[in-house]
């Protein structure tokens, strides 16, 4: 789970990229997105509860296992996000490898979409990703740009975007919603401030919401908190225990509340004056910190929390409206694949990845005898096909 702060804002001055940009094209008519809270899940998190392993088969039935083919052309050195559309995959590398990889759910690799460079079809960094119809868009936030590719990856053409953003979701062809945390868009005066944005494909803003205060509260970045999916885009402001929906329309409801108790991490702590104490061990050793890894499942809400720097898990059953809590996850169904961190979900799957890297590490920790009681032969057999360096493998989660 990563996150960035950024230094300070540079107040009331126009990134040179959109010194001509005309506000009046852009934010004329733009209004609140309306925020519902009526119906949204409180879960108590209670750490009397938590447990100190939790096995896969409590919440799942079975698990099925995609190594990703490696070859030079498909190194991932880090799976960003996971999108999966019509029995394909791809897999974001947004900073190490700087790439979109496309694989079948065989894990043979197919194609790359765009590659680092600067012309047409090309990016900087390809920062986020989405899926609409047989369109890939590609955003760049170095050069402002989404590039747009068919599914085949053949680059078809891309449109510059007048305002910042650190991630966005396709609704459709002419609706369009932007992630702009603490950004400095100081040239469009009406949306400084604001975390999400909704526009046409033109880029005129219909609406904005989620403010925050720029000089008042530390600029962070944590992607998890922006997850599109199809007709919804989930949206958690950093460090907050309230998860929102929000629609094709601009409108914003409040789906969960994760309630920490007296181990809810004070707001004050997030305020640019307090920055430096947010680090301190007596900070992060007394409360529970959400940076905002979480998907929901048809059945169930998976979230991840910080526990004296120590990641934890809470999986919450939405029909029994029971939450279970652990310090770790078992793979007690196929025990030679570790959980991994989870990446995304649809339906009632849950997806992760594992490292072979990893597994391989902790299998040398054993002898033999060890490893087999463990893992048993199966297991052994698998980890007898991995080798260090090799692409990551997607574990599929069937849940209850």
């Amino acid at each position: 789970m990563s996150f960035s702060f950024w230094s300070c804002h540079q107040k009331g001055k126009k990134t040179a990229a959109f010194e001509n940009v005309n506000p009046s094209l852009i934010e004329n008519s733009v209004a609140d997105m309306p925020v519902s809270s009526a119906q949204s899940v409180r879960i108590a998190v209670d750490l009397s509860d938590e447990m100190k392993v939790l096995d896969v088969s409590m919440f799942a039935d079975s698990v099925h296992y995609i190594p990703l083919e490696t070859s030079e052309q498909s190194l991932i050195g880090k799976v960003d996000k996971l999108v999966i559309r019509d029995s394909l995959i791809y897999v974001l590398d947004r900073s190490k490898n700087r790439g979109i990889y496309v694989f079948s759910f065989e894990g043979k690799f197919l194609q790359k979409i765009g590659n680092v460079g600067q012309g047409p079809g090309e990016y900087a960094e390809p920062t986020d990703i989405s899926i609409y119809g047989n369109t890939v868009y590609v955003y760049d936030q170095y050069t402002h740009r989404i590039s747009l590719f068919d599914r085949d990856g053949n680059y078809l053409s891309a449109k510059k975007v007048p305002f910042f953003s650190m991630g966005f979701h396709v609704f459709n062809d002419s609706t369009f919603v932007f992630n702009t945390p603490d950004a400095d868009n100081y040239h469009l005066p009406a949306l400084v401030g604001y975390s999400v944005l909704l526009s046409d494909s033109t880029w005129k803003v219909r609406k904005r919401g989620f403010y925050r205060e720029l000089d008042k509260y530390t600029a962070v970045w944590i992607p998890e908190n922006f997850q599109g999916q199809d007709t919804l885009v989930y949206y958690h402001a950093p460090f907050s225990g309230n998860i929102f929906t929000i629609d094709a329309e601009g409108n914003a409801t409040q789906r969960f509340t994760l309630d920490f108790g007296d181990k809810a991490l004070p707001e004050k702590y997030l305020e640019e004056a307090n920055r430096k104490r947010f680090s301190d061990e007596s900070v992060q050793s007394s409360y529970l910190l959400f940076p905002g890894n979480f998907h929901e499942t048809s059945s169930w809400f998976y979230f991840a929390y910080l526990k004296a720097h120590v990641q934890h898990y809470g999986f919450y059953d939405k029909h029994k409206k029971r939450l279970w809590l652990a310090g770790g996850i078992i793979n007690d169904i196929f025990p030679a694949i570790s959980f991994g961190q989870v990446v995304g979900a649809m339906g009632n799957q849950l997806y992760s990845v594992v490292f072979p890297d990893n597994l391989l590490f902790a299998s040398a920790q054993l002898d033999r005898d060890e490893l087999q009681e463990q893992i048993g032969v199966k297991g052994i057999e698998f980890l007898s096909t991995l080798k260090e360096g090799d692409n990551p493998i997607l574990l599929i989660s069937y849940l209850k």
